[in-house]
């Protein structure tokens, strides 16, 4: 047994609280969150969002495991290393250990030394002598389970996918539905041709289709609905002016500095290092920065929310395109420079005195796979297609015919420019000095005493719904219903206080406001943005809703289940026009419909009315149907003639190629929907 096979895992009767169960199961609390730190430690993605996700992988994890043992499945030893180490190596694996140099390449000179260490028996030599971290030895086993679990389920979801078969019926079926073609005409009645009043719908007629459709709205979990009014933290006029006079203040060192680059990043500036055309340039500054001569600055002027300065550095007549061709030596340390600059220096010389041919050194030396084949050249090379020192030297600085030594990031270039365009284009390097308008300090401040003498006057959901609909400034928005879980407040985003206004709304009674303002803050600008005052609106239960809780989403769908009785109540017999004239509408065709194609163009997506047309007999007029835009009238006016299928096999093997193909897709889902999975994570996150 090797190093990291031992039984030290996190969670090992350290502690017995648990965040949760998957069919009785413990998750333990230690080993969840020691995992959690492993798996995300810098991780930029928000830490609830990364917290779901792993807990998604441990109920999928145990799942797998339970239906293997059944099956009599499991990952041995000896595959577990050819998964880690050998010729097929884990996706897991290969997600980890990527080459830097090779993209899609694996980074076997690190996988080998971790082979060696961990069959040596060494690890724990290494992580003292302080060339692994000492959570290696952690992070290995996480990452052993993530391999056992991945290779388990493509085991399992590989049984599945053998065991399905088309039959013949179901391919003949599928032949019809792909094949059968229809062309009809149509009469489309929008359901507004019925205004809402006119509609009676009862608290019997909801509570039906909802008894009819439960299985639609049932609900696994609780979840809450929040109602919220939003402080909006905007600049004052006076942080406006307090903001442009500081990038003013820099303008005259801006033009008369002697280096424009430390002076830009000390004032957190950026420089294009391309050469921009007029075209390429802002419409709001284009003509002015092409009429500057170098060293100018013009600003501050306003784009994009920021107060800006901008700088022409250089202006230079370009060629529109040019020809060159070079020698790549790649290098990317101090002593690969410094070798492929010696290397280059002795092939200029041999190229100038005429003792090589550039092609033949291009294919003995050069490293650029995308020119190595034609001599190192590249034609028709626009402007800032390559990276600027190699731009440079092709468009600005180099002679047509001469050799060059530039380097770039990728290396060493050996660089002969061959030929440039007649046709020339003026452009400019420049940098640009931005401040953003934010909000002051004071000015957030200022809002924050608003929002909270708000909260403080309006402590419960009426009072609160009543004072924001008193001023213009304010409005009253709805979430989705959330679950306990949920660590977005939509259409808000993610911000610290999210989960905390979450787990307050789990604790809160209907008509409650909490105490707490709540902060969002600018995700590219770092400053409070809003603040936000709630409420709880609603409790919905788990299991079946009551009509209240879903009663919007009823009257929807009951209305036009109402309206199209009206509307066939009121259509007198089957002649298209007649009807059509009846309720002031066209007659319109559609031809080349199919049974798998659902949405036609000038249709839209009607799949009601494309699976009556398919199913009707040449001439035959449908009865009202009810669509997703209205009712509809149809009359078959052709119906193609298939013969019976002659590529049955190629059918099958086609039908079940899809099928296979979307248990990956729903393999997990069915497992999870059968599972009893009890997910106690809130009580840790909401202390």
């Amino acid at each position: 047994m090797d190093m990291v096979s031992a039984n030290k895992g996190p969670g090992n009767g350290l502690s017995q609280l648990v965040v949760g169960t998957v069919n009785g199961e413990k998750v333990r609390r230690t080993e969840f969150e020691k995992v959690n730190s492993l798996r995300y430690s810098g991780s930029s993605t928000n830490v609830y969002q990364n917290r779901n996700s792993l807990w998604d992988w441990y109920v999928e994890d145990y799942l797998l495991k339970g239906e293997a043992e059944v099956l009599g499945l499991g990952v041995s030893p000896a595959e577990i290393t050819e998964l880690e180490f050998g010729d097929n190596l884990s996706p897991v694996i290969r997600r980890n250990f990527p080459n830097p140099q090779q993209p899609g390449a694996i980074n076997r000179e690190q996988l080998n030394y971790f082979k060696q260490i961990i069959e040596g028996n060494t690890l724990q030599d290494e992580v003292a002598a302080g060339r692994l971290n000492a959570s290696f030895p952690d992070f290995w086993r996480m990452q052993r389970d993530m391999i056992v679990k991945e290779r388990l389920q493509a085991k399992v979801q590989a049984l599945v996918q053998k065991a399905m078969y088309t039959p013949t019926w179901m391919a003949e079926m599928g032949y019809n539905e792909q094949n059968q073609t229809v062309d009809f005409a149509y009469v489309k009645i929008p359901y507004d041709q019925i205004a809402n009043e006119e509609v009676s719908l009862s608290d019997s007629d909801l509570s039906s289709y909802l008894n009819a459709n439960e299985a639609r709205f049932k609900r696994k979990n609780e979840q809450r609905v929040l109602d919220y009014v939003v402080f909006d933290v905007v600049p004052t006029a006076a942080d406006s002016m307090e903001l442009r006079n500081k990038i003013s203040s820099l303008k005259a060192e801006f033009a008369t500095t002697d280096s424009d680059s430390n002076f830009v990043i000390r004032n957190e500036g950026i420089i294009t290092p391309t050469y921009s055309s007029k075209a390429d340039l802002s419409t709001a500054i284009a003509d002015t920065v092409m009429a500057l001569p170098a060293g100018s600055v013009y600003g501050p002027y306003i784009e994009m929310g920021e107060y800006r300065l901008v700088k022409v550095i250089d202006k230079a007549v370009m060629a529109d395109s040019a020809d060159t061709r070079h020698i790549l030596l790649s290098a990317n340390t101090t002593d690969e420079f410094a070798k492929a600059n010696e290397r280059a220096d002795s092939m200029i010389n041999v190229l100038r005195a005429g003792t090589a041919v550039f092609d033949t050194l291009v294919v003995k030396f050069s490293q650029d796979p995308g020119s190595v084949s034609n001599g190192g050249k590249y034609e028709n090379v626009t402007p800032n297609q390559f990276v600027p020192e190699f731009n440079k030297v092709l468009f600005i600085t180099g002679q047509i015919g001469q050799l060059y030594k530039v380097r770039t990031s990728y290396g060493i270039h050996i660089v002969e420019v061959l030929k440039r365009s007649a046709n020339t284009t003026p452009r400019v390097m420049v940098a640009y000095l931005r401040d953003p308008i934010v909000p002051s300090k004071d000015t957030q401040d200022n809002t924050f005493q608003l929002a909270s003498q708000f909260v403080g006057a309006n402590r419960d959901l009426e009072d609160m719904i009543k004072a924001a609909g008193e001023t213009t400034d304010l409005r009253v928005v709805s979430t989705p219903a959330l679950d306990k879980n949920s660590y977005e407040l939509s259409p808000l985003g993610f911000s610290n206080d999210t989960k905390d206004a979450i787990c307050w709304a789990f604790t809160a009674s209907p008509g409650e406001v909490s105490p707490t303002v709540y902060t969002f803050t600018d995700q590219q600008r770092y400053y409070d943005n809003k603040y936000v005052i709630l409420g709880l609106k609603q409790v919905l239960a788990a299991g079946v809703p009551s009509v209240a809780d879903v009663r919007e989403e009823l009257e929807a769908e009951v209305m036009n289940i109402k309206k199209t009785e009206l509307l066939s109540g009121k259509i007198t017999g089957t002649d298209l026009v007649t009807i059509a004239g009846q309720f002031g509408v066209q007659v319109d065709t559609i031809t080349n419909a199919a049974f798998d194609r659902p949405s036609m163009p000038g249709l839209g997506n009607e799949p009601r009315v494309i699976a009556t047309a398919v199913g009707m007999t040449q001439g035959q007029t449908s009865k009202p149907i009810q669509g997703e835009g209205g009712v509809f009238v149809v009359q078959l006016t052709s119906k193609a003639a298939i013969g019976q299928a002659t590529n049955l096999p190629q059918i099958r093997q086609r039908m079940s190629r899809t099928a296979q193909g979307m248990v990956a897709s729903y393999f997990m889902t069915a497992l999870k929907e059968s599972a009893k999975v009890d997910d106690n994570r809130t009580t840790f996150e909401c202390n």
